[in-house]
């Protein structure tokens, strides 16, 4: 396996790929016996790492579990049992009894069919986010991707097949060579799929990625240019809204009552756990409006995967980076996130926050004068021209 030519995530290739659990087994790797000694470490480590984290902080056993997501890389290159497992000792551990949270799992065509599927499915899963990306095999080739356009929809059929109802599928644009035409393929593609979500990102280019070094060697590809980016989303766009699609946030649209609570949780602004190498936490803090205190705390897990392993093992302190909010921080941050939503930010709700509206905590007021924002039925919001130009408001 190799990593695609835009991820910088934290990830490792991996020269293992279960495809399928043995015929004469299925139970047996179902429920983990066959899995590699790398993946046990790693398993057991995530374990551990809950464990230690609730022991110390205990309060956050009171605390409602909305969503559990799988993401990040491959997270379907695991078998179903090591999933199943993790799933368990969240649940004992919460001792959750709401049966309606959301359970994602991100996995690449390549590494699913219809038995794996099954077995995702009976381990907890119910909802998969497919990272299909194109539906143009020579787009796919461009962004180093494993699997063929034809894998990509089977993939997701073979989701249905087995019962999943809930699906969601990502889409990139402004890659490559990548034509109007091509995308505008995709969606109508993907709207014929009838999943219940679909996610479209415009590509970018990462330090550090096999993209960036070929970018920077004059390889003669040529990114669309900037007004081709804006028609390719504004395209999806109409073509979503027209299937019955809604936004979630700018990059996200879903039929009703299929909105990620995952996603939106970020975009809201509320606390959530990462455990595994390189995840990222956050768990706020509203201290009355007193601006010397802290507003927040996130933190990120050493992402050395061998040596997160060893400090887990070890019971030694997996948190690497620690950063504290201030109020500026908090503030900052609130705006940049709920501008991403399609109703924007309560205006009533974030001035008891932090005393202050949305529109005068922004330091430049050339978002209004240029009609990128503007506030309705007590909301601030992008305008549908501020959403297009959504990284110069950030």
């Amino acid at each position: 396996m190799s990593k695609c030519n835009y991820c910088d995530f934290n990830s490792v290739a991996s020269p293992h790929l279960f495809l399928k659990t043995p015929n004469s087994a299925p139970l047996k790797a179902f429920f983990g016996k066959s899995r590699t000694h790398s993946e046990d470490e790693y398993i057991d480590a995530l374990t551990l790492e809950l464990r230690s984290l609730l022991n110390n902080q205990e309060e956050l056993k009171t605390r409602e579990v909305t969503s559990i997501y799988f993401g990040g890389g491959t997270p379907s290159m695991l078998l179903p049992g090591s999933i199943a497992k993790i799933i368990y000792e969240i649940e004992d551990t919460f001792e959750m009894k709401n049966k309606e949270v959301e359970v994602t799992l991100e996995a690449n065509p390549e590494t699913i069919d219809t038995e794996r599927l099954s077995a995702f499915k009976r381990s907890g899963i119910n909802r998969l986010s497919i990272g299909v990306q194109s539906f143009d095999d020579s787009v796919l080739k461009i962004l180093g991707r494993q699997h063929s356009a034809k894998r990509g929809a089977d993939s997701i059929l073979q989701a249905r097949e087995v019962g999943f109802t809930n699906i969601g599928l990502d889409l990139i644009f402004a890659v490559p060579e990548q034509s109007l035409n091509s995308w505008a393929s995709s969606i109508e593609q993907a709207i014929e799929l009838n999943t219940e979500h679909i996610s479209i990102y415009g590509l970018t280019i990462e330090e550090g990625t096999p993209f960036f070094s070929t970018l920077s060697e004059d390889s003669g590809f040529k990114l669309p240019s900037e007004e081709s980016e804006v028609l390719m989303y504004q395209t999806a766009i109409k073509a979503l809204k027209k299937a019955g699609f809604n936004h979630d946030e700018i990059s996200n649209m879903s039929k009703t009552g299929f909105e990620s609570k995952h996603n939106l949780r970020y975009w809201r602004g509320g606390d959530y756990i990462g455990l595994g190498s390189g995840a990222h936490s956050y768990l706020s803090s509203n201290p009355d409006g007193e601006k010397s205190k802290v507003w927040g705390r996130r933190w990120q897990n050493e992402a050395d995967i061998k040596k997160y392993i060893e400090l887990a093992k070890a019971s030694n302190p997996l948190r690497q980076k620690v950063e504290d909010l201030n109020y500026d921080d908090a503030l900052a941050e609130a705006l940049m996130l709920g501008l991403r939503l399609p109703d924007g930010i309560d205006v009533r709700a974030f001035s008891k926050r932090f005393g202050i509206t949305p529109e005068l905590a922004l330091t430049s007021k050339a978002h209004a004068k240029h009609g990128l924002t503007h506030t309705k039925d007590g909301f601030f919001s992008l305008t549908d021209k501020g959403i297009l130009f959504s990284n110069e408001v950030f």
